[in-house]
């Protein structure tokens, strides 16, 4: 439990329903608690590529919080050492082989790594596909 509950938890809110005005009060308190975790963000899951599960733990989808797609991808290299600079360059810009979306939108055409994300939202992260051969219209 954070330090800045303990206290109120310990004592008891002596008002007409105590559970809930208990509640009402954490909810005050944490509102203005100065730690470090953003308590105004909410998981939101993410899609892992197949060549990068290796960092998840063979995870297919995880659950991180940001409020945006920047901050979901701090909380996910706070989860998974690694997992960011397989996602971003070294100026901190997403690479050209990898592409982010958020509920089927291109992050590209949104507003890139500062695009907005709430709780339920998707961010599939697609690595994009090149190689084979060229067509010569010959049978």
């Amino acid at each position: 439990m954070a330090p800045c509950l303990d206290s109120l938890a310990s004592r008891r809110v002596g008002l007409a329903c105590p559970v809930l005005d208990l509640q009402l009060e954490l909810i005050k308190q944490l509102r203005h608690c100065n730690h470090s975790e953003r308590l105004d963000s909410m998981p939101v899951s993410v899609r892992i590529p197949t060549p990068l599960r290796k960092l998840t733990g063979g995870h297919a989808d995880v659950s991180a919080e940001g409020e945006s797609v920047a901050q979901v991808l701090d909380d996910l290299e706070g989860n998974y050492a690694g997992f960011r600079s397989k996602i971003l360059d070294d100026s901190g810009d997403i690479r050209r082989f990898i592409n982010l979306f958020v509920n089927g939108e291109d992050v590209r055409y949104l507003k890139g790594l500062e695009s907005g994300v709430k709780e339920g939202d998707e961010i599939s992260i697609i690595p994009a596909i090149a190689g084979g051969a060229a067509f010569s219209g010959a049978a």
